[in-house]
């Protein structure tokens, strides 16, 4: 198991730093001695090999898609359905970065349907973002994309899932900016910031409050570009000082 775990952990070193074929290679070394390892460990390993293989090449499918489907086979037989969600969603990309749009469609609606089915509405939520982030990728369906975006969102506003609901706004605010409407997406982008800082300012533990904001960096990282994009230099520094203030 030492050293299973030895090669796991150096692959995903390597897969951290984007160096594609040599995770490939600690975790194939890691493969070849899996037997009797746990259904868990060994599906965590799919999972990873699944990734490393995506990143090596978007394009080709071939290995990101059987090493996908091997993790996915193992947590629909532990009935852990929440990672089976995520196989789900991790083949709705291969395919989709692959060009196979309809298969793509296929599997982030069977997601959805699943994640629906347990009631976990955090999971639904991730489920839904994806597909909204995918529908995003098209002008044809943005507008759908916006809709789904801005359910998600006020969903999340009720339950507090506030990564639902900042990435939700991110994708909102990004449709926003491609539509040239970019005075609405700063509106919408600094009242995320704001909000982020209120409910930063409730949490004692400076260590939680700094590692909360730095969660939600994104929204701040696009107030800043938009207030570049309008040469605003002062105004793009002072975002970046809030993220940094304690």
């Amino acid at each position: 198991m030492d050293e299973f775990e030895g090669h796991v952990r150096k692959g995903q070193q390597s897969l951290d730093r984007e160096k594609f074929m040599d995770a490939i290679r600690e975790f194939s070394e890691a493969e070849k001695i899996s037997s009797g390892i746990d259904d868990g460990s060994r599906a965590d390993l799919y999972s990873r090999l699944s990734q490393a293989y995506y990143g090596l090449n978007q394009k080709d499918r071939t290995n990101s898609e059987k090493y996908c489907r091997m993790s996915m086979e193992l947590h629909q037989k532990m009935g852990d359905v929440a990672l089976y969600v995520m196989d789900l969603i991790n083949l709705s990309y291969i395919y989709s970065d692959s060009g196979e749009n309809s298969e793509a469609d296929k599997y982030i609606t069977e997601a959805i349907k699943v994640a629906e089915s347990t009631g976990d509405e955090s999971l639904i939520s991730m489920a839904k973002l994806t597909y909204a982030e995918y529908l995003s990728r098209s002008p044809k369906s943005r507008n759908s994309a916006l809709t789904l975006f801005e359910d998600i969102r006020n969903s999340a506003l009720k339950g507090s899932d506030w990564e639902s609901y900042f990435e939700s706004t991110h994708g909102i605010a990004t449709i926003l900016r491609e539509e040239g409407k970019t005075d609405d997406a700063w509106k919408m982008i600094t009242e995320a910031i704001d909000r982020i800082l209120n409910i930063s300012s409730s949490i004692k533990n400076r260590a939680e409050r700094k590692s909360f904001k730095d969660s939600f960096s994104y929204i701040f990282d696009m107030g800043s570009d938009m207030a570049m994009e309008e040469g605003n230099v002062e105004e793009a520094i002072k975002i970046a000082q809030k993220l940094a203030s304690e």
